[in-house]
């Protein structure tokens, strides 16, 4: 019996994509003294989203700036040298953002050890890290649960056997490559922001509906310097514009950034499918058009979702995973 569907699949996949160990719902009891703390869906959407900024110059005096950032996706910014130890890292963190519960750090799908020098755990200035709030009867497990809450199981849908051919379908002006091959996993969207004029008309349909934002992928493995860097560069420095990168091409997301991940002695991959705010104009989207990426399709560069500012310019909807 296949495992796609299954919310098992899930777990695993989030596991691999995001460097901690994420139990499906029934895995463990809730309540209990041990349990695991639970992440939403959209928790875990932000640690993917996290782009680490290519390396700057050092700062006088040897130290380096590293960006911290919280799920809600507020960041801010602590000053170190290679030295310090990560243990150090969440005192300021700590005392900065005055957090009185124990901090865990994620970086490049890791959980940190207090232990270690930024240096050992590959730091570099200009960086970002994770962090996760935890309570302290979870200090050592570095163990989550996923939150189905917001997964809308009834609207999964299995592409697996689909193949659209030269058939043409439409979200919000481009072109909507459907995810044929690969199994979905439904987000519960609706009524979640001000309207659901983003998601358009309900339906199987080839046409724009008005008002809807077109659709994009995301591979887990676009947050990393490196991937990004060596297929896109702008400027004699390889700089590479901040933000959240995701692309209209399946097919290229498939094939540079989809994290491969096993499960049950298959191996998977996994990625994000998404609407992205269209206004060009007001500084929403930016187009890196595919003569420019080195990977033969575009770029598409939304900025990092702010709750605090109230930008959700990228908007997961699907989870997709396919058995390779």
């Amino acid at each position: 019996m296949s495992a796609l569907g299954s919310l098992e699949l899930l777990a695993a996949g989030f596991s691999a994509s995001f460097g901690v160990e994420v139990l499906p719902p029934g895995a463990a009891t809730d309540g209990a003294s041990n349990a695991p703390q639970k992440l939403t869906i959209h928790d875990l959407f932000h640690i993917s989203h996290s782009m680490v900024p290519r390396e700057m110059p050092a700062t006088t005096g040897g130290e380096i700036e590293v960006n911290i950032r919280g799920l809600t996706g507020a960041t801010t910014m602590v000053k170190v040298t290679p030295d310090t130890t990560i243990g150090e890292m969440k005192k300021m963190t700590s005392d900065k953002l005055e957090i009185s519960k124990l901090l865990k750090f994620i970086f490049d799908r890791r959980i940190l050890e207090d232990e270690k020098t930024v240096a050992m755990e590959g730091i570099s200035n200009g960086s970002t890290v994770n962090y996760i709030i935890l309570s302290e009867d979870r200090k050592s497990d570095g163990i989550f649960q996923m939150d189905t809450a917001l997964l809308a199981q009834n609207k999964d849908y299995d592409f697996t056997t689909r193949n659209d051919g030269n058939k043409v379908f439409m979200r919000g002006e481009y072109r909507y490559h459907r995810p044929c091959g690969w199994y979905r996993y439904a987000v519960a969207v609706k009524d979640v922001y001000s309207n659901n004029t983003w998601l358009g008309v309900d339906g199987i349909r080839t046409e724009t509906s008005a008002g809807e934002w077109p659709v994009s992928y995301h591979g887990t493995k676009m947050r990393d310097e490196g991937e990004v860097v060596r297929k896109f560069r702008e400027g004699p420095e390889a700089e590479y514009i901040k933000g959240v990168y995701s692309s209209p091409s399946l097919a290229m997301v498939d094939e540079f950034y989809a994290q491969i991940f096993e499960f049950e002695g298959k191996r998977y991959k996994i990625a994000l499918q998404n609407r992205i705010n269209p206004d060009k104009a007001g500084g929403h989207m930016k187009i890196i058009p595919a003569d420019q990426t080195e990977v033969g399709a575009d770029y598409w560069i939304s900025p990092m979702e702010d709750q605090t500012e109230g930008i959700f310019d990228v908007r997961p909807y699907g989870i997709i995973i396919k058995q390779i």
